[in-house]
């Protein structure tokens, strides 16, 4: 696999900050490679093993986390915040806006709420477009940003929330996406602020996951838009509550593309970002092993084990701790498209997978731990032995 280079400014001299390989679906598209480095050059950190561009647009088809059942406001919190910030930097409320990578909806939901009313989405996932349509009312259609589904020169803004730290090419999609923008137009994005990976630390290495190639900071961020002819008009930095014992950092910022010559200077290298991500993959390995120490303690003598849930903590899990080594009955999780296959030898899909099996169930989540626990025991009537991930 060739490495890859530099998404902001193309050097290919990197410094390796951590590697990983996950544990991921016996039939998933992607290669689960995480080899996450931070450029000499620009101070941007990125997985530089990535699997090809063909190989995301199957995962986000099939295997989209987004593409299930809960209502578009779900997360209010986290997307009435996102409006406030928009609503400040862009209050125009006739202005026609393109949602690049909805989702669900929930910030086209809120900002519909907030009286904006010429709203259109795309998504590379089909359940995602469906959604929207039915349950907004919105024009939403089936694209990414590489050959987009609308025509050119149609939106006063196009918006971009939790989508850059996904490309593989982000600089090719600041193109297509200012073709998309009228004269004049702007580009509202939000991705993690990897800057502060580390005080929002509760699952080891979660932000280094085969979906998150790109780990921006303030100063990455407004790089890449300088670099590909755009002018910074904000640039912040916030926090935004997924659910009551998860949040996340996130740096925001509106964009417009200069009509003619770049003349705004490059922020220097963010000396800063590389730090935070070496402190991180610290913080991660202690975590990590620490998780390790804990579940070879509880399972001494066990040979057998359920998994609760099939994501990101889970393939680290089956690939870092005594859990690659103990033969899994089933890993159980609610997505309906994880539905009927198979990852560490084991089928997934819903709690009828335990059985008659009376064995341990680890859960592979400490923020939600007690949210499981309580489906476990108050719903499914399960007695089993439950672990959690720390003592």
């Amino acid at each position: 696999m060739i490495a890859r280079p530099c998404p902001i400014c193309r050097s290919v001299e990197p410094e390796i900050i951590h590697r990983h390989k996950l544990i991921l679906f016996e039939d998933h598209p992607l290669s689960g490679e995480c080899e996450t480095v931070v450029c000499k050059t620009c101070g941007l950190g990125f997985n530089q093993r990535p699997s090809t561009a063909e190989a995301y647009v199957a995962h986000y088809a099939a295997l989209s986390k987004y593409a299930t059942s809960f209502s578009p406001l779900a997360n209010a919190d986290k997307f009435s915040r996102l409006a406030d910030i928009f609503i400040d930097l862009y209050p125009n409320r006739s202005s026609s806006i393109l949602d690049v990578g909805c989702g669900a909806g929930g910030f086209l939901a809120k900002l519909k709420e907030y009286g904006y009313r010429n709203l259109s989405a795309m998504d590379p996932t089909p359940a995602c477009v469906t959604g929207v349509q039915r349950d907004l009312g919105i024009d939403a259609r089936l694209g990414v940003l590489a050959e987009p589904p609308f025509p050119p020169n149609s939106f006063d803004v196009v918006i971009s929330t939790g989508v850059l730290e996904h490309l593989l090419l982000p600089a090719d999609d600041l193109k297509a996406l200012k073709n998309l923008l009228v004269p004049f137009g702007a580009a509202f994005i939000v991705t993690p602020d990897a800057s502060r990976y580390t005080e929002f630390l509760d699952a080891p290495f979660q932000d280094f996951n085969i979906e998150h190639i790109n780990h921006f900071s303030p100063d990455t961020l407004n790089t890449l838009f300088i670099r590909q002819g755009w002018q910074k008009v904000a640039l912040g930095q916030d926090v935004l509550s997924h659910t009551p014992k998860w949040s996340e950092p996130v740096v925001y910022g509106l964009f417009r593309p200069l009509a003619g010559e770049n003349r705004s200077p490059l922020p220097a290298f963010d000396k800063k970002l590389a730090d935070n991500l070496k402190s991180y993959v610290r913080n991660s390995a202690v975590l990590l092993d620490k998780i390790d120490r804990h579940l070879r303690r509880e399972l001494a003598g066990i040979s057998e084990v359920i998994v609760w849930g099939a994501g990101q903590t889970s393939s680290l899990l089956l690939s870092q701790t005594i859990l690659k080594d103990l033969r899994i009955r089933a890993v159980v999780d609610s997505n309906p498209a994880y539905a009927g296959r198979s990852m560490a030898g084991a089928p997934v899909g819903g709690p009828e997978l335990r059985g008659s099996f009376n064995g341990p169930v680890v859960v592979a989540t400490i923020r939600e731990y007690q949210a499981v626990e309580r489906i476990i025991r108050e719903t499914l009537k399960w007695d089993n032995r439950i672990l959690s991930l720390i003592g």
